[in-house]
Order: C-alpha cells, then structure tokens, then sequence
C-alpha cells in the first residue's frame, strides 16, 4: 500500500477541497441545462498537457475524469525520473464563461490558502516572471514548507468558460524556466482551441 507524506496528503486534501467548490460553484451558479448547450465541445483531454512538455525523465499518469451535472473536470498528475514530488494539471470546464468567471472568483483564495503556519505565504518570486497575456484571470504563486524548504509553485487561470490549475514541487528537476515553459504550453494549447492570439 503506497503511504503518503503528510504535505502531500494536505495538498490532496486541500485539492479535494477546491474542485467540491468549483464543482458547486459552477453547478449553483447556473441552473441544469441540456449539454448541448455547451458553448464549444472541445474533448477535454486535448487540453491537457502531456510528457513532452516536461523536462527529460518526467511520466504521466492516467487522466481521470469527474462528471458533475454541469461542471467537468479532468486531470494527469507527472511525477519526475527521482519520484520526488510531482505536478498536477488539472482542467474544469463550466456550462458558461459567466459561471466559470463566479467560480474563479468565488474560489481563487482557496487555491492560494496557506494552513496553519507550517508554510510561508504564496507569493511570486523574483525569478519567476510569468504572465498569461491568454487568459481572462490569471495568478501565480508559489510557498516553502517551512520545516522541510520545499517549494510548491501553482498557476491558475480563467479561459473563457474553462478554469485551468497547474501545481508542481520545485527542485533540480522542476525549474522555474521549466515551469514557465509548461505555462506557456498551456496558454498555447489554450489559444489554439479558443481561436485566440498568443503574444
């Protein structure tokens, strides 16, 4: 039985957490409504980034799916060559972009919620300068376990009526500039199926 640390553990928690609210957020928002009525049908797992993103050595896992009503969500987590920390990408798609703006807003403090005082504050550092120039809300942070010094940075943005996370462990094997990269892959992959322009 795989056993997990207890930061990975709160990170799973408090994921957990916060797809329930988006989930309900995009859900009470809008009343139900016949799926055709999705603004566009794009397959979620095109949105998705894969391994050829990442740097050299890091795999992904199996995407899995949450149907709920009206809201969708899917993610893949990567883990590096070492299998030391790991990155999550995750894509939720609301029934409209009025409802995918309600629940960026009604849940973006949840993402950057640090427990207790086991953690430094979410904040950007100097050398990651990062700005999506594609989506229509977008913040970045990132926060040090303070016992242990690791570092966790995570991006989260609103692209029309889909909200888009993604979280990775910093080390010598997840960069900021690699994680810039992988940002901007995802704004790409983002315009591309939006039809908007990337900078």
């Amino acid at each position: 039985m795989k056993h997990f640390s207890p930061g990975k553990l709160l990170l799973m928690i408090g994921l957990l957490l916060v797809f329930v609210a988006l989930m309900l957020a995009c859900t009470v928002t809008y009343p139900p409504v016949p799926r055709a009525t999705l603004e566009r049908e794009i397959p979620l797992e095109e949105l998705l980034m894969d391994e050829t993103v990442f740097p050299f050595g890091w795999k992904g896992g199996e995407p899995g799916i949450a149907p709920l009503r009206i809201a969708e969500r899917l993610d893949v987590t990567f883990y590096p060559p070492t299998n030391v920390g790991l990155a999550l990408h995750d894509v939720y798609r609301c029934r409209t972009a009025e409802a995918a703006v309600r629940a960026y807003e009604d849940n973006i403090d949840s993402y950057f919620f640090s427990p207790w005082e086991i953690y430094t504050s979410w904040s950007v550092p100097a050398a990651l300068s990062y700005e999506s120039t594609v989506a229509d809300r977008f913040r970045l942070g990132c926060r040090m376990h303070i016992r242990s010094g690791r570092e966790r940075c995570q991006a989260v943005g609103q692209y029309k009526e889909y909200i888009v996370h993604f979280a990775a462990d910093m080390s010598s094997e997840m960069t900021y500039a690699d994680l810039e990269h992988i940002l901007q892959a995802i704004d790409e992959r983002m315009a591309h199926y939006l039809g908007r322009e990337t900078e």
